[in-house]
């Protein structure tokens, strides 16, 4: 779903996992179209790293959050005080996507932990062969979607790439957050269109649900993040995440979840503050943390606009004068 950032994807609780914000906008045998993949290569947990998120610091935050560099220093440019930035996200339990030449504020959040994107094996595995993994990083990102960055073969059998891309992760000392994007559902099976119309049965997020791809993924990585954020606005938005979670713990319950979360939905423009908050409110007892997408025009997201700075500030003010802050 593509709804990314141009350069780089119910009440709170106490959870022992803390702080984290979002972003919207693959070899192995492929399935067929319209077939689950049904061979999941084993894959081995490597041993915890240092400042992993999942050990959460003291006075730490309630919510992970996923965020791209890129993000923070967008954010930074359109009015979000530093000491607020510092206070959400300067954390062990930030994970911060990196870029090669990018925007890093590492004097804004010196602790968070680093993790590289990328949305193919293919180009994991090239990076890591060629030594372009940016320096301190500690997760990689596996963001497999129904996009021209991901293979074919790829898309056609995510949890098997997924997998191997755990296994390639671990073997580095790297560990693995992995988030499929709903829109691979059409690709597994004919039954299901592309529909951003949550709920009709047919949709892709039905797919999603029905295929379990939340759990089969949360199976194969470290921390799994479910790509929803396009049907945010929806009513149904909150039993899909509720449903999404489930599937994810009960096939790897220590492991972390999180939700994507956007400033922009398909066909309804920019989401406000007041719809941000609701969305966390509704979900912060369910997920773990969120990844933060603030898309604009791009080459991932070509039919994005400009970004919606405005409302992610607000969201964030009040976020972090709340309880989650």
């Amino acid at each position: 779903m593509p709804v990314r950032s141009p350069n780089s994807k119910f009440a709170f609780v106490a959870l022992c996992l803390a702080a984290v914000v979002l972003s919207a906008c693959g070899g192995g045998t492929a399935a067929p179209s319209g077939a689950t993949p049904t061979t999941v290569p084993s894959t081995g947990r490597s041993a915890p790293i240092t400042s992993s998120p999942v050990s959460a610091p003291p006075n730490s935050q309630r919510h992970l959050w996923l965020v791209e560099d890129f993000t923070l220093a967008l954010l930074e440019r359109n009015g979000l005080p530093a000491s607020t930035i510092t206070r959400i996200f300067d954390t062990p339990r930030t994970l911060l996507i990196v870029r090669r030449h990018g925007s890093i504020p590492d004097s804004l959040v010196p602790q968070a932990t680093k993790v590289q994107s990328f949305a193919s094996l293919t180009t994991m595995e090239a990076a890591i062969q060629n030594g372009t993994i940016e320096p301190g990083v500690k997760y990689l990102l596996y963001d497999n979607e129904a996009w021209a960055f991901t293979p074919v073969n790829e898309r056609q059998a995510p949890i098997n790439f997924a997998a191997q891309a755990a296994a390639l992760a671990h073997a580095h000392g790297f560990k693995l957050i992995f988030t499929p994007a709903a829109n691979l559902a059409p690709i597994l099976s004919s039954a299901y269109t592309t529909s951003n119309q949550l709920g009709t049965g047919t949709d892709k997020y039905s797919g999603y649900l029905n295929l379990d791809l939340a759990g089969k993924g949360a199976a194969v990585s470290d921390i799994f993040e479910i790509q929803g954020q396009q049907a945010e606005v929806s009513p149904s938005f909150p039993a899909f995440v509720h449903q999404a979670t489930t599937q994810a713990r009960a096939a790897a319950p220590a492991n972390p979840v999180l939700l994507g979360i956007t400033t922009a939905v398909p066909g309804g423009g920019g989401v406000s503050a007041a719809q941000l908050s609701n969305v966390v409110a509704e979900t912060g007892s369910v997920v773990d943390g969120y990844w933060l997408n603030v898309p604009q025009a791009s080459a991932q997201c070509p039919a994005c606009g400009a970004a919606h700075v405005a409302a992610v500030v607000s969201f964030l003010e009040a976020y972090a004068a709340g309880p989650g802050g």
